[in-house]
Parts: C-alpha cells; structure tokens; sequence
C-alpha cells in the first residue's frame, strides 16, 4: 500500500444562474491510500472529483461536508479542507455608465488634453446582488503620459466602484472597453518637434 497527495479543483453543485457564492477555496488537497498501483494510476489519471452540493441549500452562510465521485472503492481518502463554509446569494444583473478616469488633463509643451471617447457608454454588471447593489459607477482609468503630442488609443480594463472608491467583487462584461483620448496643439507647440520627420524619407529602392 501506499499514500500521495492529490491537489484538485474544488466543483460546486449549485444553480450558478440563480445564485453567487463566495468563501470557499478553488483548489481542494485530497490524500489518497490504497493499492500502490492503484494509487499511482489515480495520481496520473485525476479522472475523480471534489464536490460540494448546494443545490438543496437557500441565502445565507452555511457550512458544508465535501464530497468525492469517481474513486475507486478499495482507495481511501482525507480532504483537506474536509468542510467549507459557504455565502450563498441571490445573483443580481444591472447595467452601469462607464466614466473615464484621467491620470492628467494637462501635457506638456503647448499640447492640450481633449474629451476622452469610450467605445461603450455602458455595460453590464452582474453578482451577488448585495455587492451589485453598492455599484456606484464603472471606471476605465487611462494613464496620459506628460509627453503625449498625438492622440492616445489604450484597451482599458474596466473596474466597479462604490460611492467611496473601493473596488467591488462583481462581473463586469464586457470587462474592457478601447478608449481614445484626443492630444491636440493649442498653437504653442514648438516646430523643432516635427523636423525630425523628414529624415527617413529620403531613401528609397529600386
């Protein structure tokens, strides 16, 4: 006989549409003992779960008994965790206004910073229903760099927030939005910045 230790994803039982949980561990350690070559060809083959049933279970916290399916009967096992508490809630879908954030509104050397464009005004927001319900607004923060003399096109990862900043725990889809920020001349702009263009022009094939 022998033992080894198995690192498994942790499967949840659990209408997913209807509800969001939170608390529990992605990953499960199961310890396996039994027959060594039947040990060894569970270890290769990981063709067994890790499981806790929430289907019968309602809103709140509870603390559930986890389960395994598929392993041979002569095998035995320890779950580490062998029970998980659980926050079982009412999933909840709204639809958020994206704000776009701005490191600076001002650049350098007679360049000015324009109205940034987002390539969605809203989007979709979805989770436990007590954490969608504090969604204060979506952000898509664009860093400007100080020496931006055309305009700026960045793919922003989108963020949730409450009505004091904190960042919440929720679904954002799309999760990104392409934003444009218009970096246009306000007339001062020195003209030593555009001789250096005309330099790469002058080769060509035959």
């Amino acid at each position: 006989n022998r033992s080894a230790t198995i690192k498994l994803p942790l499967q949840l039982k659990v209408n997913s549409q209807r509800y969001v949980i939170t608390g529990y561990p992605q990953y499960v350690r199961v310890k396996v003992s039994g027959p060594s070559a039947l040990v060894t060809t569970t270890v290769n083959t990981q063709n067994f779960k890790v499981y806790a049933d929430l289907s019968n279970l309602g809103v709140g916290h509870h603390t559930i008994k986890l389960r395994t399916s598929g392993l041979n009967s002569e095998l035995r096992t320890a779950l580490t965790p062998e029970k998980i508490k659980v926050n079982i809630q009412p999933r909840a879908t709204t639809t958020a206004p994206v704000e776009v954030r701005l490191s600076s509104k001002s650049v350098n050397g007679g360049y000015e910073v324009g109205t940034p464009k987002s390539s969605m005004t809203n989007v979709q927001v979805s989770g436990a229903r007590d954490e969608v319900r504090r969604v204060a607004k979506v952000v898509a923060e664009v860093n400007v760099p100080k020496d931006a003399t055309s305009d700026l096109h960045r793919q922003v990862t989108l963020q949730a927030l409450d009505k004091h900043g904190h960042i919440l725990n929720v679904i954002i889809s799309p999760n990104s939005v392409s934003v444009t920020v218009p970096i246009s001349s306000n007339g001062m702009a020195s003209s030593s910045n555009k001789e250096t263009s005309s330099d790469s022009s002058n080769s060509s094939s035959a």
